[in-house]
């Protein structure tokens, strides 16, 4: 954990030598919010379980890469969504390189994502994030 005036950083993966991959969870350092617990799933997955005032939350930072590394990382994030998020609200944040198609979607509009999406098809991470639990 790195700290500032009013922020604590927490901040996983990027550790390997020319590497880009690396999430941080930035949290505002303010009376009643306590980070209970910081782990990294991967080089590119990380979770703080967040305490406050008027309960616990989850946070999960990622980045997902969008070659062949893809799936490794959404399998693992998945199961950190399936072993923490369902104890606790949680929050996903992150870079998932993805591209959500308007021809992928549901056609009924209520549960689509908009009409202001610019690919006609999603790429590989897309489905997986439209397909994830």
């Amino acid at each position: 954990m790195a700290a500032t005036g009013n922020y604590d950083w927490w901040i996983g993966g990027g550790k390997k030598e020319r590497t880009s991959r690396g999430t941080a969870i930035v949290i505002r350092k303010y009376r009643g919010i306590e980070v209970e617990k910081f782990e990294e799933k991967s080089e590119s997955i990380s979770m703080a379980q967040i305490k406050t005032r008027i309960g616990r939350l989850t946070i999960i930072g990622c980045h997902i890469p969008s070659d062949k590394r893809r799936q490794a990382e959404l399998r693992k994030l998945s199961e950190a969504i399936e072993q923490k998020c369902g104890k606790n609200p949680g929050i996903i944040l992150g870079d998932f390189n993805a591209q959500l198609g308007k021809l992928d979607g549901s056609e009924d509009e209520e549960h689509g994502i908009g009409k202001a999406i610019k690919h006609e098809h999603d790429n590989g991470n897309g489905s997986e994030l439209r397909n994830m639990p």
